[in-house]
């Protein structure tokens, strides 16, 4: 387990949106150093990520000189330890202060719970792996399993949604890893507590935690483990070859494999000639393999792979 400490949840600093939301007691400045002395002489010995911002905007340049100096006095005292910012859903910008700063690690983004924006998964990937400088990408924020839609909207985040913004984020530039949620867990929620459905960005009520502890996503994720370990895909980029007319099919490759992620079954249209390449498609739900036979098109440069077989969103692997 590696221990993640949230210094400054943005409801402590002045004029974030969180601030603005529900009043709380504002975090002296002043107390920033004495703080976070604190913090890493009792946690550093065991080698924590430091996430020195939650959930934050970055409305004025007073909340940036929290931020800063927050980062900064981290790195003064654990210099080998990792830090990134926790930022509000959905946002893309970084205050340049903050990106230029050598004592930041890796970006971290979220793509969030609003159903309607859940292709931020992938399009936050792109753009915060081509920031610079260059630095490891993490989606640090998709929607939970069982999470309602934000907004009050009605219905919730299944195990396959999950998989997708995970599948999505990995292929599109997020290559450095994806964290998952089970809602119930992040509060340790009892069934017997009440739940402000009104607070923030208004979720339904959470699933008791004895339940979300048994959520099957939570399986999905760990297989995306074995496969970026069995492949060892961990030096993949985004690679765009897909001729389809959607942007939710996502591909990227290194020197060993193409690799293309499906959530919904169709004749998969690729650039180039893979006809005399091996494939493997898997079925990320019952993690069933087959091969797809495919046709290739030298007028249009261009290789067709039938439809597989499966009902649930596949990963398929072509040897280079």
């Amino acid at each position: 387990i590696t221990i993640a400490l949230v210094l400054l949840w943005a409801n402590y600093l002045p004029d974030t949106w969180a601030t603005k939301l529900r009043a709380t007691s504002i975090f002296p400045m002043k107390k920033i150093n004495d703080y976070v002395t604190d913090t890493v002489q009792r946690f550093a010995k065991y080698a924590p990520i430091y996430i020195i911002s939650g959930d934050t905007d970055f409305p004025t340049e007073k909340v940036i000189d929290y931020y800063e100096l927050a980062l900064n006095k981290v790195k003064e005292l654990d210099p080998n330890g990792l830090t990134t910012l926790h930022i509000q859903g959905r946002a893309s910008e970084l205050p340049e202060r903050l990106q230029n700063n050598k004592n930041l690690d890796f970006y971290m983004y979220q793509s969030g719970h609003n159903r309607d924006y859940q292709s931020t998964a992938y399009k936050l990937a792109q753009i915060f792996a081509a920031k610079e400088p260059k630095r490891p990408v993490i989606n640090g924020e998709p929607c939970y399993e069982m999470m309602g839609y934000s907004r009050k909207v009605y219905g919730r985040f299944n195990r396959f949604d999950v998989r997708k913004a995970a599948w999505q984020s990995i292929l599109s530039g997020a290559t450095a890893g994806i964290t998952y949620g089970a809602h119930g867990i992040w509060s340790w929620h009892s069934e017997k507590l009440g739940f402000d459905s009104n607070v923030g960005e208004a979720f339904d009520t959470p699933y008791d935690w004895h339940d979300a502890l048994q959520f099957e996503g939570a399986w999905d994720y760990s297989f995306i483990k074995k496969i970026v370990e069995e492949y060892a895909l961990f030096d993949i980029s985004p690679l765009d070859v897909v001729k389809n007319n959607t942007e939710e099919i996502r591909a990227a490759e290194n020197d060993e494999f193409v690799v293309v992620y499906m959530p919904t079954n169709i004749n998969l249209k690729l650039v180039g000639n893979y006809c005399d390449l091996k494939n493997k498609v898997i079925d990320l739900h019952s993690k069933k393999e087959t091969e797809l036979s495919l046709v290739y098109d030298s007028e249009k440069n261009e290789t067709t792979f039938n439809m597989h077989r499966f009902i649930e969103d596949v990963l398929l692997l072509i040897w280079k």
